[in-house]
């Protein structure tokens, strides 16, 4: 059976009909938008003390622009008197919200921020935190958090006036806070610069294919940190959490070199370097380099050491290229002395074409080409008897073609020569 609403009241400790001063005093916020910053995106969170926030409730819903909720948003005390014609309605509304949330919603949300109070989650936003819409205003030091009506998600709005109403009656000076993501505020760059937060992103992108988280953290006694949190494979295709947690600029910009450093060394040498992730046992991550682990105190020894390795492989390898260029040039001369001979015996076989359409033209090409013939058939021949010399069969056959050659080759000058004196 659904709480009544006298039950809800009862509960939260609100009497309609006697309300606590505190929810009469409304203080200006002096509330400023930017159009840098987003709405809807927590960067930030922090314990804020619950007499510091005061209450707003928007007709508008959580997603609309930031503008039209912030002009929209009346303070809860609106809500709470019906004593003129607009607060009739807002009064309806307001009792429309208590309608809608459970006792029991309410107890989750209390429950859950006496857990947080203990330690700060893993993923440091946890389930349904964006549900607070806690904004900050700098012009007035003011926190307050801004309900949107229509989103039907009260419990954290009930949760936080039943926790101011029971401080405003209790006598303890102990004020109770209460983890929150802070909206439409951006990284305060104490310890790192935005622009470095955002490298840092891209470069831990790089090696664990997976966007990370990275907040600005305020613990209890408002001290900053920076933690980081995302997730990259342990074995194949399972990923897993990691979280690095930074606590001052010294130690952020240490980091940062560091992820830089392998950044550089990865997508400048990548055909030699690729780096490895692992997470260690208290949840950090870490890098690899083959089975060496590389950490910021041993990252300039490291690239001292590749860089000696590498001017060492420069050498061996330059001594290779002058070999190889030597070799080359000499590929190039056999190979432009193949295309002299190439293009001689292109011009003879042309030229012998020709010539031999006629008897004068033989004659005439034999005469010219008498001397490399005999050049050519000489060291052919003996060519054939050296690479025989195994065979004697083949070696006499070579030497008794070459002397009937001979023969026939000065046969055939002297007869020629008869012909030419003859014809003179």
């Amino acid at each position: 059976m659904s709480d009544t609403i006298q039950e809800k009241l009862g509960y939260i400790g609100l009497d309609l009909d006697n309300i606590p001063e505190f929810l009469k005093e409304f203080k200006a916020l002096d509330f400023r938008t930017s159009k840098l910053k987003e709405d809807n995106k927590h960067l930030v969170y922090k314990y804020v003390p619950i007499d510091k926030i005061q209450i707003l409730i928007t007709p508008k819903n959580r997603l609309d622009d930031i503008n039209e909720k912030y002009s929209k948003a009346a303070p809860i005390i609106a809500y709470l008197q019906p004593n003129e014609e607009e607060n009739i309605e807002r009064y309806t509304e307001f009792l429309s919200m208590l309608n809608k949330v459970t006792i029991e919603e309410i107890e989750l949300a209390s429950k859950e921020q006496k857990q947080l109070e203990k330690k700060i989650p893993f993923d440091v936003k946890y389930h349904k935190s964006y549900a607070w819409q806690i904004y900050y205003s700098e012009f007035t030091n003011e926190y307050f958090m801004m309900v949107p009506s229509v989103d039907e998600e009260y419990d954290k709005l009930f949760l936080l006036l039943k926790m101011q109403i029971e401080l405003s009656k209790s006598k303890s000076k102990k004020v109770p806070k209460i983890f929150v993501p802070i909206n439409y505020v951006d990284y305060s760059e104490t310890i790192l610069k935005k622009s470095e937060i955002n490298d840092i992103e891209n470069y831990l992108w790089l090696f664990t294919k997976d966007w990370t988280n990275i907040y600005e953290i305020y613990n209890k006694d408002n001290e900053l940190s920076l933690q980081i949190v995302g997730k990259t494979n342990v074995y194949e295709n399972i990923k897993s959490k990691y979280k690095i947690e930074i606590l001052n600029r010294e130690e952020a910009t240490n980091f940062y070199q560091y992820i830089k450093a392998l950044f550089i060394l990865q997508t400048e040498l990548s055909t030699h370097y690729k780096f490895k992730t692992k997470i260690s046992s208290k949840s950090e991550l870490e890098f690899y380099y083959n089975d060496t682990k590389i950490k910021y105190d041993n990252l300039s020894k490291f690239i001292e050491t590749e860089y000696l390795n590498l001017q060492k492989n420069d050498s061996v390898n330059d001594k290779e290229i002058e070999k190889e260029k030597a070799r080359l040039a000499n590929l190039k001369k056999i190979a432009k002395e193949k295309e002299s001979e190439y293009l001689d015996k292109q011009r003879q076989i042309a030229l012998y074409l020709e010539c031999k359409k006629t008897f004068f033209g033989k004659m005439k090409y034999f005469f010219k080409h008498k001397k490399t013939f005999s050049k050519v058939e000489n060291k052919d021949v003996a060519k054939n008897i050296a690479n025989n010399t195994e065979n004697d069969d083949t070696v006499a056959s070579q030497t008794r073609y070459y002397e009937k050659f001979r023969k026939q080759f000065t046969l055939y000058n002297r007869r020629s020569c008869n012909i030419i004196l003859h014809c003179r």
